[in-house]
C-alpha cells in the first residue's frame, strides 16, 4: 500500500501526533537535563544515607573515630578505622579488591543493621551502656520501640526499622534518639 491511498487527514493526524510526541519529548529531557526534574528532592527517604548514619552512630557509641568515604590505593570505602587500621564497605566489588590489597576490611550487607555490626569488627567492642534502661530491662526496650512485651522477633524488628526512619537525624531526628533505638532492638534482640 502507498501513503497516497490513505485518506489525507490519517495522514496528517499521523504526522501532527508524531510532531507533537518528539515536542513532549524534547521538553522532557530538556527538563531533566537542565532543571533536574525527577530527582528525588532533598529530604526524602534514602536508604544508603540511613545505614551510614545508623553505622556512624554505632561507631560514636563504642567511640570509635571513623572517616568516611577514605580512599585506600585509589579505591574508596565508606568508612575508614584509622587507629584500628580497617575498612568498612557495603559494595563486595570494594571488599574484594582491598581484601586482595591486604586491607582489613569488614563487609556489611544491605540487611545488616548498624548496630549488629560489632561481632564483625576484627577487634573487641564494647556492649552499648544506656544512661535510659536503668533497671528497667526490656520493659523499657519495649517502649521505646512501641512494641506489647511478648512480642515476636518479626513484630520486634519491624517496629525497630519504623522507629529507626522516624529518629534519624537524617530525617529530623536526632542522634540520641537514634542511639536509643539501636539500644532498645540491641536489648530485645540479645534477650530473645
Amino acid at each position: 500500500m502507498v501513503l497516497g491511498e490513505f485518506p489525507t487527514w490519517l495522514v496528517h493526524g499521523i504526522i501532527l501526533g508524531l510532531v507533537f510526541s518528539l515536542g513532549v519529548f524534547l521538553v522532557y529531557m530538556a527538563g531533566q537535563r537542565w532543571w533536574e526534574l525527577g530527582r528525588p528532592a532533598a529530604g526524602r527517604y534514602d536508604s544508603d544515607g540511613l545505614r551510614r548514619a545508623e553505622v556512624r552512630a554505632y561507631l560514636v557509641a563504642i567511640g570509635e573515630d571513623a572517616v568516611e568515604s577514605f580512599r585506600i590505593d585509589g579505591i574508596e570505602t565508606d568508612f575508614w578505622l584509622p587507629q584500628r587500621q580497617v575498612a568498612i564497605t557495603f559494595d563486595a566489588s570494594v571488599y574484594f579488591r582491598l581484601r586482595d590489597a591486604g586491607v582489613t576490611v569488614v563487609l556489611l550487607e544491605h540487611e545488616v543493621p548498624g548496630h549488629r555490626i560489632g561481632p564483625r569488627l576484627p577487634f573487641e567492642t564494647p556492649p552499648l551502656q544506656s544512661t535510659t534502661a536503668g533497671t528497667n530491662g526490656t520493659d523499657w526496650a519495649h517502649s521505646v520501640l512501641g512494641v506489647e512485651i511478648g512480642a515476636d522477633d518479626a513484630v520486634i524488628e519491624q517496629a525497630y526499622r519504623d522507629r529507626i526512619k522516624e529518629v534519624h537525624p537524617d530525617v529530623g531526628g536526632d542522634q540520641a534518639a537514634l542511639i536509643e533505638v539501636l539500644e532498645a532492638y540491641e536489648q530485645l534482640s540479645t534477650a530473645s
